[in-house]
């Protein structure tokens, strides 16, 4: 169930926010990819911004938990 939540919520992320995964950071990852061998720049910055959001997110995370 939690899965399908994911999903969905991915779906509507990438449909309401510029083909950019709100959810999966795979999917991100793997555009951010495309797009610099494409040498698009912009493309590229749009999908790792998130991913960046991730990473900072996840380390403010562990320090408050800590």
């Amino acid at each position: 169930m939690l899965a399908a939540t994911a999903g969905c919520v991915d779906a509507v992320g990438f449909l309401r926010f510029s083909e950019v995964f709100v959810s999966f950071m795979s999917g991100n990852t793997t555009q951010m990819s495309v797009e610099a061998a494409r040498s698009d720049v912009r493309g590229a910055a749009l999908s790792l911004l998130p991913i960046l959001l991730y990473v900072g997110g996840a380390c403010v995370g562990a320090l408050v938990a800590f």
